[in-house]
């Protein structure tokens, strides 16, 4: 078995989603002649949507049609800027083209992992950028509502996930990796009780959750994203996946649904 995570999980960009495929490629060619599973960490992304702050009552399932139309994932009344919706188009092509690389090659079992909002143990580089900015701050902040809701799993479920897909998944087979939803609301309250902010959490403009500073114009002016946006656009859009199938495939159940309390009193609580 062969796992190749995706390494456009940090910058986000069409590039690096597109590195990926190179990296497939590899390792489809180096297992050609020995079998084996070959499994895709792509991500929720895919199935993620901006609604300006506020939650969406869609929850996709393994088996929903890619790609969404933009439409869906960036409606006019989000306010989303079209460079912005651009670039996250780009880089979803790029991913979604990889799951198709996976699942196609006949010549290895290609098995597709899409994991939630990944927490526990203190990782994730999305909640760390969070917590961060509110220490700054001095409070946590949300875009809009903070209704904005995405699923999430803990990093030890999702592990034996990995191992069930590994071990007894089908070829082709696509697997969603999420326990529970959780708003942005609720991870701000959890990071204010976190670092002794009080319950008040701070409405944010999507601007400001990117860390943009130079937008002239309006939604048709200049936009110059910062490095570090990609975590502000991971985390305002709304990402809810079932995993249903998921579960009756492989008897995989997830223990851990308890996010917020490991923000506020867990793994990331500390200096």
């Amino acid at each position: 078995m062969v796992s190749t995570a995706s390494v456009g999980g940090t910058s986000g960009d069409n590039a690096a989603f597109a590195r990926d495929r190179e990296a497939v490629r590899a390792m489809q060619d180096a297992l050609a002649n020995y079998g084996g599973a070959l499994v895709f960490t792509s991500g929720s992304a895919v199935f993620g949507t901006f609604n300006g702050g506020d939650a969406t009552d869609t929850v996709y399932a393994e088996d929903a049609p890619l790609p969404l139309l933009e439409s869906v994932f960036a409606p006019a009344s989000a306010g989303v800027h079209p460079l912005l919706v651009a670039g996250f188009a780009d880089a979803m092509a790029a991913r979604i083209d990889t799951e198709r690389a996976v699942l196609a090659d006949d010549g290895v079992r290609g098995i597709v992992v899409r994991p939630g909002l990944v927490y526990g143990n203190g990782g994730n580089s999305d909640l760390k950028s969070l917590i961060d900015r509110a220490r700054v701050a001095g409070r946590a902040g949300h875009w809009g509502s903070g209704g904005t809701t995405q699923s999430y799993v803990h990093v030890e479920d999702l592990a034996e996930l990995f191992c069930l897909a590994a071990e007894h998944a089908p070829h082709r087979a696509i697997l969603h990796g999420v326990t529970d939803d959780v708003t942005q609301r609720e991870l701000a309250t959890a990071i204010n009780q976190m670092i002794g902010a009080g319950e008040q959490t701070e409405c944010l403009s999507l601007e400001q959750m990117l860390g943009i500073t130079d937008t002239v114009g309006g939604v048709g002016g200049s936009f110059t994203p910062p490095p570090t946006a990609a975590s502000g656009i991971s985390l305002s859009l709304n990402k809810r996946l079932s995993s249903e199938s998921t579960r009756r495939l492989l008897g995989w159940s997830p223990k851990r649904a308890d996010i917020w309390d490991d923000i506020a009193y867990g793994s990331y609580a500390g200096p």
